[in-house]
């Protein structure tokens, strides 16, 4: 079920028409995409891939 966001920032609002329109998609599908993208980096990733990615960012290899 869809639920309307109300008291957005019309800033906000704007900028989602323009990333919509950027990514030729409507400013309802881009809106998912971002809460998609969003809530995806909320999954805890396995310690392997973490600490690979601490290296990475460390430059350090094994």
């Amino acid at each position: 079920m869809m639920k309307s966001i109300h008291n957005v920032d019309p800033d906000w609002v704007a900028t989602l028409g323009e990333l919509a329109a950027q990514h030729g998609r409507s400013q309802e599908e881009e809106h998912r995409e971002i809460l998609k993208r969003a809530l995806h980096r909320t999954t805890r990733p396995d310690p392997a891939t973490s600490i690979a990615r601490a290296r990475d960012l460390c430059g350090e290899r094994n």
